[in-house]
């Protein structure tokens, strides 16, 4: 149950992967198991809204991209 919700987390939180690292580091200090914290690690960037906009944003004539 745990794995979905890191999910649903990294698009509620519009986090970059330069800044999702500290985030995951302190929720594991204060007891998120690591795996549901990698999950959010590598689940965040990617399916992050800012994220898929700017890459839109970038390549408009691909939206395959997205």
């Amino acid at each position: 149950m745990a794995i979905p919700f890191a999910t649903l987390l990294g698009f509620i939180f519009p986090v970059c992967e330069c800044a999702i690292v500290p985030i995951v580091r302190r929720l594991i200090h204060r007891g998120m198991p690591v795996y549901v914290g990698m999950v959010f690690l590598l689940a965040g960037p990617i399916i992050n809204p800012v994220v898929m906009a700017a890459t839109y944003t970038a390549f408009p004539i691909d939206p395959q991209m997205v």
